[in-house]
Protein backbone atom coordinates (compact mmCIF):
# COMPACT_ATOMS: atom_id res chain seq x y z
CA UNK A 1 0.00 0.00 0.00
CA UNK A 2 1.66 3.44 -0.92
CA UNK A 3 0.31 6.90 -1.46
CA UNK A 4 1.67 10.30 -2.37
CA UNK A 5 1.36 13.91 -3.42
CA UNK A 6 3.68 15.72 -5.49
CA UNK A 7 3.63 19.21 -7.05
CA UNK A 8 5.16 21.94 -8.56
CA UNK A 9 4.99 25.37 -10.46
CA UNK A 10 3.01 25.08 -13.89
CA UNK A 11 4.22 26.63 -17.14
CA UNK A 12 2.23 27.82 -20.37
CA UNK A 13 -1.01 28.45 -20.46
CA UNK A 14 -3.31 28.08 -17.17
CA UNK A 15 -4.37 24.23 -17.17
CA UNK A 16 -1.61 23.09 -19.19
CA UNK A 17 -0.51 20.57 -16.90
CA UNK A 18 2.84 21.00 -17.78
CA UNK A 19 5.12 21.51 -14.36
CA UNK A 20 7.99 23.49 -14.98
CA UNK A 21 10.53 21.33 -13.69
CA UNK A 22 9.95 17.89 -12.60
CA UNK A 23 7.05 17.75 -9.66
CA UNK A 24 8.34 16.47 -6.42
CA UNK A 25 6.84 14.98 -3.59
CA UNK A 26 5.47 16.50 -0.15
CA UNK A 27 4.83 14.67 2.84
CA UNK A 28 1.19 15.29 4.06
CA UNK A 29 -1.05 13.77 6.54
CA UNK A 30 -4.08 14.29 4.32
CA UNK A 31 -5.29 14.81 1.40
CA UNK A 32 -9.23 15.65 0.40
CA UNK A 33 -9.56 16.00 -4.03
CA UNK A 34 -13.50 15.78 -4.56
CA UNK A 35 -14.60 16.22 -8.17
CA UNK A 36 -18.10 17.44 -8.31
CA UNK A 37 -19.56 17.17 -12.02
CA UNK A 38 -22.15 19.56 -11.12
CA UNK A 39 -25.35 17.70 -13.46
CA UNK A 40 -27.61 19.49 -14.97
CA UNK A 41 -31.18 17.89 -15.19
CA UNK A 42 -33.85 18.39 -17.34
CA UNK A 43 -37.19 18.27 -16.11
CA UNK A 44 -40.14 17.81 -18.47
CA UNK A 45 -44.27 17.55 -17.43
CA UNK A 46 -44.27 14.18 -19.02
CA UNK A 47 -42.67 12.20 -16.26
CA UNK A 48 -42.64 11.70 -12.72
CA UNK A 49 -38.66 11.81 -12.62
CA UNK A 50 -35.60 14.02 -14.85
CA UNK A 51 -36.04 13.36 -19.07
CA UNK A 52 -32.16 13.46 -18.72
CA UNK A 53 -28.79 14.77 -16.98
CA UNK A 54 -25.80 16.25 -18.93
CA UNK A 55 -22.29 17.32 -17.29
CA UNK A 56 -22.85 21.11 -15.79
CA UNK A 57 -19.79 22.71 -14.74
CA UNK A 58 -16.81 20.96 -13.46
CA UNK A 59 -15.79 21.56 -9.68
CA UNK A 60 -12.73 20.77 -8.37
CA UNK A 61 -11.71 21.81 -5.10
CA UNK A 62 -10.36 19.80 -1.99
CA UNK A 63 -7.57 19.90 1.30
CA UNK A 64 -4.20 19.35 1.52
CA UNK A 65 -2.78 19.00 5.43
CA UNK A 66 0.45 18.10 6.74
CA UNK A 67 3.31 19.35 9.06
CA UNK A 68 4.85 22.41 8.38
CA UNK A 69 7.60 21.26 6.59
CA UNK A 70 8.73 25.32 4.96
CA UNK A 71 11.01 23.95 2.20
CA UNK A 72 8.87 21.24 0.68
CA UNK A 73 6.06 23.19 0.51
CA UNK A 74 7.31 26.59 -1.04
CA UNK A 75 5.36 25.49 -4.32
CA UNK A 76 2.88 25.40 -2.37
CA UNK A 77 3.67 29.12 -0.96
CA UNK A 78 4.53 30.96 -4.20
CA UNK A 79 1.03 29.63 -5.80
CA UNK A 80 -0.63 30.96 -3.14
CA UNK A 81 1.26 34.14 -2.40
CA UNK A 82 1.93 34.79 -6.06
CA UNK A 83 5.17 37.00 -5.92
CA UNK A 84 8.69 36.11 -4.73
CA UNK A 85 11.90 37.63 -4.15
CA UNK A 86 15.28 35.53 -3.83
CA UNK A 87 18.57 36.90 -1.82
CA UNK A 88 21.57 34.66 -0.45
CA UNK A 89 19.66 32.07 -0.18
CA UNK A 90 16.11 33.83 1.29
CA UNK A 91 12.85 33.26 -0.60
CA UNK A 92 10.57 35.73 0.51
CA UNK A 93 6.94 35.29 -0.89
CA UNK A 94 4.65 38.52 -0.67
CA UNK A 95 1.35 39.32 -2.13
CA UNK A 96 0.75 39.15 -6.01
CA UNK A 97 -1.31 37.62 -8.33
CA UNK A 98 -1.52 33.84 -7.64
CA UNK A 99 0.54 31.38 -9.44
CA UNK A 100 -0.79 27.71 -10.92
CA UNK A 101 0.48 24.08 -10.19
CA UNK A 102 0.21 20.92 -11.25
CA UNK A 103 -0.87 18.35 -7.97
CA UNK A 104 -0.13 14.57 -8.52
CA UNK A 105 -2.21 12.64 -6.28
CA UNK A 106 -1.24 8.54 -6.52
CA UNK A 107 -2.91 5.72 -4.52
CA UNK A 108 -1.52 1.89 -4.61
CA UNK A 109 -3.53 -1.25 -3.00
CA UNK A 110 -2.38 -3.81 -4.50
CA UNK A 111 0.61 -5.08 -7.07
CA UNK A 112 -2.00 -4.65 -10.13
CA UNK A 113 -4.31 -1.88 -8.56
CA UNK A 114 -3.14 1.63 -8.71
CA UNK A 115 -3.64 4.90 -10.23
CA UNK A 116 -2.49 8.77 -10.83
CA UNK A 117 -4.67 11.88 -10.79
CA UNK A 118 -2.82 14.53 -12.44
CA UNK A 119 -4.81 18.05 -11.30
CA UNK A 120 -3.73 20.65 -13.65
CA UNK A 121 -4.29 24.04 -13.26
CA UNK A 122 -4.43 24.14 -9.66
CA UNK A 123 -4.94 27.40 -7.28
CA UNK A 124 -4.03 27.66 -3.74
CA UNK A 125 -6.91 29.40 -2.73
CA UNK A 126 -6.34 29.83 1.41
CA UNK A 127 -3.45 28.44 3.82
CA UNK A 128 -4.65 28.24 7.99
CA UNK A 129 -1.03 27.42 9.76
CA UNK A 130 -1.49 26.35 13.77
CA UNK A 131 1.18 26.61 16.34
CA UNK A 132 -0.05 24.65 19.45
CA UNK A 133 1.90 23.46 22.55
CA UNK A 134 2.57 19.86 22.67
CA UNK A 135 2.07 19.47 18.43
CA UNK A 136 3.78 19.30 15.55
CA UNK A 137 2.73 22.96 13.74
CA UNK A 138 0.67 22.13 10.75
CA UNK A 139 -0.33 24.01 7.62
CA UNK A 140 -3.51 23.11 5.53
CA UNK A 141 -4.07 24.19 2.20
CA UNK A 142 -7.35 24.75 0.09
CA UNK A 143 -7.54 24.63 -3.73
CA UNK A 144 -9.29 24.40 -6.99
CA UNK A 145 -8.44 22.96 -10.05
CA UNK A 146 -9.61 23.07 -13.70
CA UNK A 147 -9.37 19.54 -14.89
CA UNK A 148 -7.63 16.24 -14.36
CA UNK A 149 -6.41 13.21 -15.99
CA UNK A 150 -5.84 9.76 -14.77
CA UNK A 151 -2.56 7.96 -14.86
CA UNK A 152 0.04 5.45 -13.85
CA UNK A 153 1.09 5.12 -10.78
CA UNK A 154 4.10 6.97 -10.09
CA UNK A 155 5.86 7.47 -6.82
CA UNK A 156 8.55 10.30 -5.98
CA UNK A 157 12.23 8.19 -5.82
CA UNK A 158 12.70 10.26 -2.47
CA UNK A 159 11.83 13.63 -0.54
CA UNK A 160 13.27 16.65 0.67
CA UNK A 161 14.97 16.14 3.73
CA UNK A 162 13.80 18.09 6.29
CA UNK A 163 12.28 18.17 9.62
CA UNK A 164 9.11 20.08 10.59
CA UNK A 165 8.24 22.69 12.57
CA UNK A 166 7.38 22.19 16.44
CA UNK A 167 6.06 24.43 18.12
CA UNK A 168 8.84 24.75 20.48
CA UNK A 169 11.05 25.81 17.47
CA UNK A 170 8.44 28.39 17.00
CA UNK A 171 8.66 32.23 18.26
CA UNK A 172 6.23 34.94 18.76
CA UNK A 173 7.68 38.57 18.41
CA UNK A 174 4.68 41.51 19.48
CA UNK A 175 6.78 44.86 18.33
CA UNK A 176 10.00 43.30 18.26
CA UNK A 177 9.93 41.59 21.85
CA UNK A 178 9.70 37.88 21.78
CA UNK A 179 6.53 36.86 24.10
CA UNK A 180 6.26 33.94 26.64
CA UNK A 181 2.90 34.17 27.55
CA UNK A 182 1.19 33.33 23.80
CA UNK A 183 -0.47 29.50 24.41
CA UNK A 184 -1.28 28.63 20.77
CA UNK A 185 -1.73 31.02 17.23
CA UNK A 186 -3.83 30.05 14.28
CA UNK A 187 -3.12 32.15 10.99
CA UNK A 188 -4.94 32.17 7.84
CA UNK A 189 -4.75 33.60 4.63
CA UNK A 190 -7.89 33.87 1.89
CA UNK A 191 -7.02 34.48 -1.24
CA UNK A 192 -10.13 35.17 -2.50
CA UNK A 193 -9.68 32.84 -5.98
CA UNK A 194 -12.54 33.18 -7.87
CA UNK A 195 -14.62 30.18 -8.33
CA UNK A 196 -16.66 31.00 -11.09
CA UNK A 197 -14.67 31.60 -14.12
CA UNK A 198 -16.60 29.65 -16.31
CA UNK A 199 -17.34 30.69 -20.33
CA UNK A 200 -19.54 29.67 -22.79
CA UNK A 201 -17.85 27.10 -24.97
CA UNK A 202 -16.14 25.30 -22.14
CA UNK A 203 -17.48 23.39 -19.02
CA UNK A 204 -14.20 23.63 -17.11
CA UNK A 205 -12.50 27.28 -15.49
CA UNK A 206 -11.02 29.07 -17.93
CA UNK A 207 -8.79 31.47 -15.59
CA UNK A 208 -7.14 31.66 -12.52
CA UNK A 209 -7.80 35.08 -10.57
CA UNK A 210 -9.12 36.95 -7.45
CA UNK A 211 -12.32 38.18 -7.03
CA UNK A 212 -12.37 40.55 -3.65
CA UNK A 213 -9.19 41.76 -1.11
CA UNK A 214 -7.29 39.16 0.53
CA UNK A 215 -7.93 38.19 4.14
CA UNK A 216 -4.98 37.73 6.52
CA UNK A 217 -6.87 36.92 9.85
CA UNK A 218 -5.78 34.86 12.81
CA UNK A 219 -6.17 34.68 16.71
CA UNK A 220 -3.71 34.39 19.73
CA UNK A 221 -4.45 32.21 23.20
CA UNK A 222 -2.95 34.18 25.61
CA UNK A 223 -2.11 32.63 29.48
CA UNK A 224 -3.86 34.48 32.21
CA UNK A 225 -0.30 36.44 33.43
CA UNK A 226 -1.08 38.44 30.11
CA UNK A 227 -2.47 41.80 30.64
CA UNK A 228 -0.75 44.21 28.72
CA UNK A 229 -2.06 42.65 24.95
CA UNK A 230 -5.19 41.56 26.13
CA UNK A 231 -6.01 45.76 27.14
CA UNK A 232 -4.84 47.07 24.30
CA UNK A 233 -7.00 44.66 22.30
CA UNK A 234 -9.70 45.72 24.46
CA UNK A 235 -9.29 49.60 24.41
CA UNK A 236 -7.10 50.14 21.66
CA UNK A 237 -4.17 51.22 23.72
CA UNK A 238 -2.90 48.74 27.04
CA UNK A 239 -2.58 52.20 29.32
CA UNK A 240 -6.14 53.58 28.93
CA UNK A 241 -9.09 52.23 30.67
CA UNK A 242 -11.96 52.61 28.60
CA UNK A 243 -12.40 53.28 24.95
CA UNK A 244 -11.16 56.59 23.46
CA UNK A 245 -13.73 58.95 21.68
CA UNK A 246 -11.59 58.08 18.32
CA UNK A 247 -12.77 54.29 19.01
CA UNK A 248 -9.02 53.57 18.13
CA UNK A 249 -8.04 49.53 17.36
CA UNK A 250 -4.75 48.17 19.28
CA UNK A 251 -1.84 47.57 16.61
CA UNK A 252 1.22 45.83 16.73
CA UNK A 253 3.74 44.06 14.56
CA UNK A 254 3.76 40.33 14.99
CA UNK A 255 6.85 38.15 14.00
CA UNK A 256 6.35 34.30 13.93
CA UNK A 257 10.04 33.35 13.19
CA UNK A 258 10.86 29.17 13.02
CA UNK A 259 14.00 27.65 13.73
CA UNK A 260 15.50 24.27 11.81
CA UNK A 261 15.13 21.37 14.22
CA UNK A 262 18.41 19.40 12.81
CA UNK A 263 20.25 23.43 13.41
CA UNK A 264 19.53 24.23 16.14
CA UNK A 265 19.32 28.16 16.33
CA UNK A 266 19.34 28.36 12.82
CA UNK A 267 16.14 29.98 11.03
CA UNK A 268 14.67 28.73 8.37
CA UNK A 269 11.35 30.83 8.72
CA UNK A 270 10.04 34.15 9.49
CA UNK A 271 6.42 35.41 8.64
CA UNK A 272 6.01 39.06 9.34
CA UNK A 273 2.66 41.26 9.76
CA UNK A 274 3.61 44.52 10.12
CA UNK A 275 0.40 46.45 10.56
CA UNK A 276 -2.00 44.13 12.82
CA UNK A 277 -4.71 45.17 14.53
CA UNK A 278 -6.67 43.64 17.16
CA UNK A 279 -10.32 43.07 16.34
CA UNK A 280 -11.52 40.93 19.17
CA UNK A 281 -11.15 39.71 22.72
CA UNK A 282 -12.70 36.45 24.80
CA UNK A 283 -12.10 35.69 28.11
CA UNK A 284 -13.03 32.45 29.94
CA UNK A 285 -13.38 31.97 33.72
CA UNK A 286 -14.16 29.07 34.57
CA UNK A 287 -14.06 27.26 38.19
CA UNK A 288 -10.07 27.32 39.31
CA UNK A 289 -9.15 26.54 36.09
CA UNK A 290 -6.48 28.78 34.39
CA UNK A 291 -7.89 31.61 32.83
CA UNK A 292 -7.76 31.70 28.83
CA UNK A 293 -7.70 35.31 26.98
CA UNK A 294 -7.93 35.04 23.59
CA UNK A 295 -7.35 38.09 20.78
CA UNK A 296 -8.18 37.72 17.19
CA UNK A 297 -6.23 39.92 14.75
CA UNK A 298 -6.58 41.30 10.95
CA UNK A 299 -3.37 42.30 9.21
CA UNK A 300 -3.30 45.38 7.30
CA UNK A 301 -1.36 47.18 4.96
CA UNK A 302 1.59 46.29 3.42
CA UNK A 303 4.35 44.66 4.34
CA UNK A 304 2.99 41.13 5.18
CA UNK A 305 5.44 38.39 3.94
CA UNK A 306 6.13 34.75 4.38
CA UNK A 307 10.53 34.03 4.16
CA UNK A 308 12.04 30.50 3.40
CA UNK A 309 15.79 30.09 4.44
CA UNK A 310 17.70 27.40 3.05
Amino acid sequence: MSRYVKIGLETGTYGSGTPASTTAGVLVTSVGDPVDRAPIIEECISGYVANSAYGGALRIKGTLEGSLRPVQMKPLFEALFGSKRLDSGTTTYTLGMPKSLVMEVGEQVGDALSMETKYKGVGISGCTLEFNPKEIVTARFDWIAKNFVNGAFNAPSSYTTEDPVVFYNAVISIGGTPATTVKSLSLSIDRKLDEEQYTLGAFDLQRLTINGMTDITGELTFSEMEYTQYKAAMTGNSAQTTIAENNPLGTVALTITCTDMSNPGVTNLVISMPVTVYTDTDRTIQGMNEIEKKVKFRVVGSGFSLAVKE
